[in-house]
């Protein structure tokens, strides 16, 4: 008997495999429904190699250059993951909890690739975008956020078009809360090239929102960065991977400011400082100078 969860996926395995993001994202939210999920008697039916294939276009997508995720994402797969081990999947209250957060993992994905496909921006292309979607939880629920990154050289956004495209976002996603709310005015305020702004923003954040730490403190560094104080904007980065940050998120960061302090240095032993400083910090860091 066909499956119609099985083809879905089957179709977001294609369209991935043709790097048409977008099309997989799309045929994977069609997968995740409660009809293609449970049968009219209330039992689970989406055969488990097709859950398997799944999580992998998941985890594929997560790896995306326009895509930051937090250790919440990777936790989720790993949690439907696990559940997909057990034997009696539709009566155990762990796997109904991991295929829930799994389904609401996919309509996140779905919600910021949207936006990208909206906005004409690629997906996939470019291996430095200036467009990054990033996922953060609240009380439970997987929120999206948009960032635009302002540079002149390489070329990226000018503040107008980081104004209209985060614009664009807010009218595609739900207010929601208060902390969402003002973390996107963060996030409009450092677009603006109000870093200083958005930084005391994200201080008031920290103090109303201490679960959401590690992210707001990055942020902060990033608008450090965007100042060119990249000492502070590292120390911010360090603050933000002891509050529980990505190790890898909060790796390139550092390794950026680093790399600007040692392109800038007066002298050959101040430019090898900021390299060692960078490599006793990660000892297993992934760039180079």
């Amino acid at each position: 008997m066909n499956n119609e969860f099985t083809s879905q996926v089957n179709l977001a395995m294609i369209a991935f495999a043709k790097q048409a993001y977008y099309d997989s994202i799309v045929a994977l939210a069609m997968a995740y429904t409660d009809e293609n999920l449970w049968n009219q008697a209330g039992e689970f039916q989406a055969p488990s190699e097709s859950l398997s294939n799944s999580l992998e276009i998941i985890t594929r997508l997560a790896e995306l250059p326009e895509i930051e995720v937090q250790d919440f994402v990777h936790r989720i797969i790993q949690q439907m993951q696990e559940a997909l081990e057990i034997t009696h999947q539709n009566s155990t209250e762990a796997f109904e909890q991991a295929i829930y957060n799994t389904r609401h993992l996919v309509d996140a994905f779905y919600q910021g690739l949207r936006l990208l496909k909206e906005q004409g921006v690629p997906i996939g292309v470019n291996q430095d975008p200036h467009i990054k979607l990033g996922f953060f939880l609240e009380q439970g629920k997987i929120n999206v956020h948009l960032y635009g990154k302002i540079s002149s050289s390489p070329p990226g956004l000018n503040p107008t078009e980081a104004q209209q495209l985060q614009d664009a976002f807010l009218q595609t996603m739900d207010a929601g809360s208060n902390y969402q709310q003002m973390i996107n005015l963060a996030a409009r305020l450092s677009n603006q090239g109000q870093y200083e702004d958005s930084n005391t923003l994200l201080v008031k954040i920290i103090e109303q929102y201490p679960e959401e730490k590690a992210s707001s403190l990055n942020l902060i560094g990033a608008n450090w960065f965007f100042l060119a104080n990249y000492e502070q904007a590292i120390e911010y980065y360090v603050k933000a991977r002891d509050a529980g940050e990505s190790e890898d998120m909060i790796d390139f960061n550092v390794w950026e400011a680093c790399r600007e302090l040692y392109k800038s240095a007066d002298t050959p032993e101040e430019a090898l400082h900021w390299k060692n400083y960078y490599k006793r910090l990660f000892p297993q860091g992934k760039h180079k100078f």
